[in-house]
């Protein structure tokens, strides 16, 4: 399948993958952190950012967007990339690795570790952030000029949402509202719970938002039961979605991810979970 993408820098592939009413814009503040290193190619997911949505008789389960991925990955004449993914994306990049398709994988605050009720949580959130943007579509930008507005209107998604830029959050805000198939991945993908941890024999590095209030910081801990092989770490100081909280800090996370957890990175600077 024809995913819209971009694709940046040189060396080994590292496929960057976006979570629920997201775009391959979300990785921006990271990106130049990482195309010294790596040829960085950021895709838009199906029914996002400016990709078609699956085929109406495909169900858009995390199996069926991972290989549409999978697909954009082999049209580009990309085997075996590093993955990372965040949120939905990293539940895409646990199941890349889980069918062999990744060299290594960076899952940070994947789906697929919560309980129902959690779950229920992620996806009312999700529909009541695009109800607001969708009524205040044309009033964003105002909204999103008065930081301590920002940061309220954004404070379930990011640690510190005076750092987001004003037109970086009407983006993002523009970004859930026209979605062409938020509903349906909404409503599919994100019920879906994590299996397959025997199967994953790629290095994985899970990396958890201390102050993820979205996907609930004791969701790392059942990651970390799950996936006992993998290494965890937490972003500090950082909200479910932690590009512009720390950027420096989650680069040096998926640097050292995709270097398979060793020192052939720059040193993490977090404790691990």
């Amino acid at each position: 399948m024809t995913l819209a993408f971009s694709r940046e820098g040189s060396g080994e592939p590292l496929v960057l993958v976006h979570g629920t009413g997201g775009s391959r814009r979300t990785w921006d503040p990271i990106v130049p952190r990482l195309t010294a290193r790596y040829d960085v190619i950021r895709v838009d997911l199906p029914g996002f950012g400016a990709s078609a949505p699956l085929p109406a008789q495909v169900t858009p389960t995390v199996q069926a967007l991972a290989s549409a991925v999978q697909e954009a990955c082999a049209e580009l004449d990309v085997s075996d990339p590093h993955v990372a993914g965040h949120s939905l994306g990293g539940g895409l990049a646990l199941e890349l690795a889980r069918r062999g398709a990744a060299r290594t994988v960076t899952a940070i605050a994947p789906v697929g570790f919560w309980t129902g009720a959690e779950s229920a949580w992620c996806r009312h959130s999700l529909v009541w952030g695009r109800r607001v943007g969708r009524a205040c579509y044309e009033r964003l930008p105002r909204l999103y000029s008065r930081p301590n507005l920002r940061a309220l209107l954004l404070g379930q998604h990011v640690g510190h949402g005076a750092r987001i830029p004003p037109a970086t959050a009407v983006r993002w805000s523009r970004d859930l509202v026209d979605a062409t198939d938020f509903e349906r991945v909404n409503d599919v993908a994100n019920r879906q719970l994590f299996a397959g941890a025997d199967a994953l024999t790629v290095p994985v590095t899970v990396a958890w938002p201390e102050k993820d209030r979205l996907l609930f910081p004791r969701q790392a801990r059942r990651a970390r039961r799950m996936l006992p092989r993998a290494r965890h770490v937490w972003l500090t100081g950082c909200g479910h979605t932690p590009f512009y909280d720390d950027p420096e800090q989650v680069a040096r996370v998926v640097l050292e991810g995709a270097a398979g957890g060793t020192s052939g990175a720059p040193n993490v600077r977090n404790a691990p979970l």
